[in-house]
């Protein structure tokens, strides 16, 4: 993720690859699900992140406790 706008009860997701991305803004919310239990379907192509990134997302868990501010 590139930036990160909040406006009203909505977020604006920009990529690194400025694809935009508009969801609601709740911690209920399907994108926010997605992103705690790191789902995905693919890598964007025209981002280029590097495997060891990838790796290194899909290796780290964060429970209630520790690291869920982050």
């Amino acid at each position: 993720i590139k930036s990160l706008k909040i406006i009203g009860n909505r977020a604006e997701i920009i990529t690194h690859c400025n694809k935009r991305f508009i969801i609601h803004n709740s911690k209920n919310s399907r994108a926010a699900r997605w992103l705690r239990n790191k789902w995905f379907y693919d890598v964007c192509g025209q981002c280029k992140i590097p495997s060891w990134k990838l790796e290194k997302y899909s290796s780290t868990f964060l429970n209630k406790r520790w690291g869920s501010n982050l």
